[in-house]
């Protein structure tokens, strides 16, 4: 097997294990945010100012919890495309 085959491979494998990764993080992180507990592997929380809303990120997904003030709490889940800033 030639050095470039393997090297493509190897690439391959890599970034498939990477996406796997990552989406077996997003679903535990959203079964756990729809159960009232807080994620495990997001690594970053932005806060909203209309009642208790939260944006949390992870690797290549992000899960916003919206909590508005009429109390109809809402969980949106966007993975690798579609990321909205509801800053705008």
């Amino acid at each position: 097997m030639s050095k470039i085959r393997k090297a493509v491979i190897i690439l391959f494998v890599s970034v498939l294990l990477v996406f796997v990764i990552s989406f077996s993080m997003y679903s535990i992180d959203s079964l756990r945010i729809r159960k009232n507990t807080n994620p495990l592997f997001t690594f970053y929380t932005a806060y909203l100012n209309d009642g208790g809303s939260k944006i949390y990120y992870g690797l290549f997904y992000q899960i916003i919890k919206w909590k508005p003030i009429d109390g109809q709490e809402k969980i949106e889940t966007h993975y690798i495309i579609n990321f909205k800033d509801p800053f705008r």
